[in-house]
């Protein structure tokens, strides 16, 4: 959750709200950086921090709002990209998800999540092949065993589709 926020400094409220989101106080965290905000309002882990919490109360317009917010202030901030796909994502749009997610993957390759993330939008908008393509990524870098079982029942359905068409 830490790397999602960003680095630097961070002032006492936003602290605050970081370890009432590690602790679930979603409502409380939101207030917490809402007060850091209104000290340091470019403050971009603030503005991220605040979009999390609203994703997990789902308040997605909200919480997208936030992550512009951070985005405007680092275009190159891994974590509010993510955010804003996953609050893309939970209101199913998945098209502008993945772009989100694909803005993470270039500033954080790495992050396994993204790929994963990605993955998942692209599989809602049936684009299998892409989606499996994802989940490889995802699952080389993790070696996860809801990543692996997500990679193999995508692999299954596309291989029962090919043989569905093949018999037609």
């Amino acid at each position: 959750m830490w790397k999602i926020l960003g680095k630097g400094e961070e002032n006492e409220w936003n602290r605050k709200g970081r370890d009432l989101l590690h602790m679930e106080k979603y409502p409380e965290a939101v207030e917490s950086f809402k007060k850091g905000l209104e000290e340091d309002p470019k403050d971009v882990r603030g503005w991220v921090g605040k979009g999390m919490a609203l994703a997990h109360l789902a308040q997605h317009r909200e919480a997208i709002e936030c992550f512009d917010h951070a985005i405007r202030l680092d275009p190159e901030n891994p974590g509010a990209w993510y955010g804003k796909g996953i609050s893309y994502s939970a209101i199913d749009q998945y098209e502008n998800a993945i772009l989100c997610f694909e803005k993470k993957i270039r500033f954080d390759p790495q992050d396994h999540m993204g790929w994963l993330k990605k993955g998942e939008s692209l599989e809602a908008v049936e684009n299998l092949r892409e989606a499996l393509d994802c989940y490889e990524h995802a699952f080389a870098m993790s070696r996860s065993r809801r990543i692996q079982e997500k990679r193999d029942d995508l692999l299954q359905f596309i291989k029962g589709k090919a043989r569905e068409d093949e018999s037609r």
